[in-house]
């Protein structure tokens, strides 16, 4: 027993070290070219790939080809070069050559560019088909790619800058990188993921085509996709095919798959068809919460179309534009109901009908946004077709601009509850700021039923979707206060962002005296009014369990709590 004990130390301790290893990549190192040290480097970063078993390789700034196939061989047809994504490999971009840690490194100065353009400089179509690839391999959080440029990839059929396809439902990281002039003459030009899960952040993807899913291309895949810049990409012939599915200039989400899409900035994609932005054809749930959806355009569904149950919460819809149908959003025919919260569709066009909103035999829940300055010659707002059995959207809680008039709607009919027409009242339309002004009467009119928002939804595979507790802003949404629209009224002012809840104050609203509950010692804490002007501050030296404004105006004020100099804001009426 015990050496069978020392035997599996032994292994694990070799595994470690394995994995901690470094191995450094320099395209002008004159060293051993083992990759022991930067001045030892290797030159090939395929070679480095290929013989490492795991561990990081760190490659420094320069431009990379790809110089074997996925089986470390030579091709003889050199457009089956690829870099290798590979199990429990990290590859690091971004370094001059001199590091020593991974946190002096800088992807922005010193950029890694892979690319895959082999052959004529001035050509795409003798590219290799992937820059990177992984196939049948099950990958896991340790493969990574971080601080790369991935740009060249000219695909026969999928994923010209990374395709993976997995045996297992698998996952693997990308990080600080940019996606870019990549090209698939069938899905995701920039990427393409079937049956892995894979965690991308802050990352780039433009100038990417491909005749659906320009910018990615997912399916069977819980991907997770935050903090990134996805703009410029196209969903188009090139050269022309025939193919009449040319959709999701920006995203595509395939079958069984339930992706999370947030903090993201979706601007400037094409699709010839449908969705300009973004295409969910799964049929599990999609979560699509706290993006900017910005200037996208597609013959339906200007930025987003929406084929199968989406949970739309805290985005903003302005400026995109579509030639027939849905000018920001499409909805169609959908067997369960897409959850629509919370979000501000401004200044969106279709050509045909629905500026703002279209909808064709779908049944969501509208609920606390904002439809305003949309325009098309039917339904300027909404338009909505309900012809399937007894399905109707729901709309409440919601400013329409023109109200029913400029909801047209047509079939079943539709719930129409508590909706307002009133000026949201923008701070500045001209600069594109949608947050309110103080004087906004969007300010605390959300949906009084705290239920709809607080209570999860459960999903076809499993999965539990809550709503956001931070609006676009990663301003505290306040439940039983909250406000119509993308932004809490508050985040405008400066005062400052709170990480997450730590305190109550109740009652809210209250005639003067809230009681303060909290979790944690907090050191002080200020109240200010509604032009974020200080009126006292407090130290909590003698437990202050309440805040007393009885003598103050009535109206809406702010309160800061302070932790370790770490704020938390709060929004409070009074009465």
């Amino acid at each position: 027993m015990k050496k069978y004990i020392l035997s599996l130390l032994l292994f694990l301790i070799i595994s470690l070290k394995s994995y901690s290893q470094i191995i450094y990549v320099k395209q002008d190192a004159t060293g051993l070219n083992n990759g022991s040290s930067w001045e030892n480097a290797y030159t090939d970063l395929c070679i480095a790939i290929n013989s490492t078993p795991s561990g990081q390789i760190w490659v420094s700034q320069g431009v990379y080809f790809p110089t074997t196939d996925l089986n470390g061989q030579i091709p003889s047809d050199s457009r089956f070069k690829t870099f290798k994504l590979k199990l429990n490999i990290a590859i690091y971009g971004g370094f001059n050559g001199v590091e020593t840690d991974l946190n002096q490194r800088n992807w922005v100065n010193y950029p890694t560019i892979l690319s895959g353009n082999i052959g004529d400089t001035n050509l795409y179509t003798d590219n290799v088909m992937n820059v990177f690839s992984s196939e049948y391999v099950n990958l896991n959080l340790n493969s990574i790619l971080d601080g790369l440029t991935i740009k060249g990839g000219y695909a026969n059929n999928n994923g010209g800058g990374i395709y993976v396809d997995q045996t297992n439902d698998g996952s693997f990281i990308i990080k600080n990188c940019i996606i870019e002039e990549n090209f698939a003459r069938g899905e995701g030009g920039g990427l393409y993921v079937f049956n892995s899960n894979p965690i991308i952040e802050n990352c780039i993807f433009r100038n990417n085509k491909a005749f659906r899913g320009g910018g990615m291309y997912l399916w069977y895949s819980d991907a997770t996709i935050s903090n990134c810049e996805i703009y410029n990409n196209i969903a188009d012939n090139f050269p022309t095919s025939g193919s009449s599915s040319l959709i999701a200039g920006g995203i595509y989400i395939g079958s069984y798959s339930s992706p999370k899409i947030f903090n993201n900035s979706v601007t400037n994609n094409f699709a010839r068809g449908e969705g300009g932005a973004f295409v969910n054809n799964s049929n599990y749930e999609v979560v699509f919460n706290n993006n900017i959806v910005s200037g996208n355009q597609s013959q339906d569904g200007g930025a987003l179309f929406l084929g199968w149950t989406t949970y739309c919460f805290n985005n903003l819809f302005f400026n995109n534009q579509a030639t027939r149908y849905g000018g920001a959003i499409y909805m169609d025919y959908d067997p369960n109901r897409s959850q629509f919260i919370n979000n501000t569709v401004v200044n969106n066009s279709a050509g045909n009908e629905g500026g703002g909103l279209y909808i064709t035999g779908a049944n969501p829940d509208v609920t606390n946004s904002i439809f305003y300055n949309n325009t098309s010659p039917i339904g300027r707002q909404i338009r909505a077709l309900n012809g399937n059995g007894s399905w109707s959207p729901d709309f409440r809680y919601c400013v329409i601009q023109g109200g029913l008039a400029n909801l047209a709607t047509v079939g079943n009919p539709i719930v129409y509850q508590d909706n307002i027409d009133v000026n949201p009242l923008f701070i500045n339309v001209a600069n594109n700021n949608f947050r309110l002004q103080a004087t906004s009467q969007l300010i605390n009119a959300g949906t009084t039923n705290s239920t709809v928002i607080t209570n999860p939804w459960s999903g076809s595979n499993g999965q539990v979707i809550n709503f956001p507790i931070t609006d676009l802003d990663k301003y505290q949404r306040i439940v039983n206060t909250i406000d119509i629209g993308a932004y809490e009224f508050g985040s405008s002012l400066g005062i400052n962002t709170p990480e997450k809840f730590s305190f109550t104050l109740y009652p809210n609203p209250a005639n003067g005296i809230f009681n303060i509950s909290s979790y944690t010692n907090y050191d002080s804490f200020s109240v200010y009014n509604i032009q974020g002007i200080e009126i006292f501050h407090k130290l909590n030296e003698s437990a202050i369990k309440s805040i007393d404004l009885t003598n103050y105006p009535t109206g809406l004020y702010f309160v800061d709590f302070f932790i370790n100099n770490k704020k938390y804001t709060y929004k409070i009426i009074n009465k």
